[in-house]
């Protein structure tokens, strides 16, 4: 009798550890969720892009107007005005917003590209067309420059072109015609 007293309680024993388990793992799981959901907006200055690029142009020769200006931006309110087309950097522009659920997919698009977040300074060419990336969220800073078309930080250059494609290709219901948000992005946006 003894023996099989025993064995319950070493069942019940065995149970409570692993119902202990799964709560832990649960708990886990939601911490890493929050943890994720941190990676969230900084409202403490609205007026800024959460996300931008701009391009500055190259030197050109006499007579050439090189395009520049801003790219596509993303607002915390979730505002996004982008470029109608890569031909009317500076001049062409749609505004429309984006939806709670476009904001949040943003947001979790940011972290699977992990060196994003971990950009700094840049590398320019002189006289030579660049583009400025800022990212601005609640516990992150990005502000990073890239010669275009420059190879010398080839996964860089990647993870921002997917970033500016992303950005490109979110479809924005209502988009209608605006003009330039910014000339050139002030040095506190991103500090």
């Amino acid at each position: 009798m003894t023996s099989e007293r025993s064995k319950r309680e070493i069942r019940r024993y065995l149970l409570c550890c692993s119902i202990c388990c799964l709560w832990l793992s649960a708990c886990s799981r939601q911490q890493e969720a929050s943890q994720t959901r941190e990676l969230a907006v900084d409202l403490s200055r609205p007026d800024v892009p959460l996300v931008m690029f701009h391009r500055y142009p190259f030197y050109p020769p006499p007579g050439v107007e090189p395009p520049c200006g801003p790219v596509v931006g993303v607002w915390p309110d979730g505002r996004i005005v982008r470029v109608a087309s890569e031909e009317t950097i500076g001049e062409s522009y749609v505004e429309g917003k984006l939806t709670a659920e476009q904001l949040q997919q943003l947001l979790q698009f940011i972290p699977t590209h992990e060196r994003l977040l971990k950009l700094e300074g840049g590398e320019v060419i002189e006289d030579a067309a660049s583009e400025h990336l800022g990212i601005r969220l609640k516990k992150h800073r990005v502000s990073y420059g890239e010669t275009v078309g420059h190879d010398a930080q080839v996964q860089h250059n990647a993870d921002m072109a997917q970033l500016r494609q992303y950005l490109m290709s979110i479809e924005i219901t209502e988009p209608r015609p605006c003009g330039p948000p910014w000339s050139v992005p002030p040095d506190d946006w991103y500090e």
